[in-house]
């Protein structure tokens, strides 16, 4: 009798398209927040308040793609994962709940950076830096409670896109 061969339990899992955008997008918003966070470490200089504005409004528009990704009800990842493990409804609420005051901090950053003169007075500009920085550790607060959810329901790391 033949041995029958064994299979490897490393292999790779297989991704559900759900998971394999919300993989894919949150790489490309992590670039964009180590773009942003990057960003405001430099100088202020002409430019900076129409820099600032179209950086966190692009950071606001990746926002506001994840949350229709995550959580629509047919085929996103929120309803996968509750489906799949019934265990995590209350973590992925949780982070459900997190996007209306992300979006508000969102809003926020893009306000007051829009609202800077150019060159902006030193006040606001400290203000608008403080709200884009607030929402940059909001996101990653965000990002590491979702990436833990997801491992905790796929057994499948994320990636450290941060």
């Amino acid at each position: 009798m033949e041995p029958t061969p064994r299979t490897q339990s490393a292999s790779a899992p297989t991704v559900s398209p759900a998971l394999g955008e919300a993989q894919h997008h949150r790489c490309e918003f992590g670039i964009s927040i180590e773009a942003l966070e990057d960003w405001l470490s430099t100088p202020v200089e002409p430019g900076f308040a129409r820099e600032l504005a179209k950086r966190v409004a692009e950071l606001e528009e990746y926002l506001v793609e994840h949350i229709a990704l995550v959580e629509n009800p047919k085929g996103g990842l929120f309803a996968e994962i509750v489906a799949m493990a019934p265990r995590l409804t209350h973590a992925v609420q949780q982070l459900r709940e997190d996007h209306p005051r992300l979006a508000e901090r969102a809003r926020t950053a893009r306000a007051l950076a829009g609202a800077l003169a150019d060159p902006p007075a030193e006040e606001a500009a400290s203000a608008a830096v403080e709200a884009a920085q607030s929402l940059i550790e909001a996101l990653r607060a965000h990002r590491q409670r979702g990436a833990h959810v997801v491992y905790e329901a796929y057994a499948f790391d994320l990636g450290d896109a941060d």
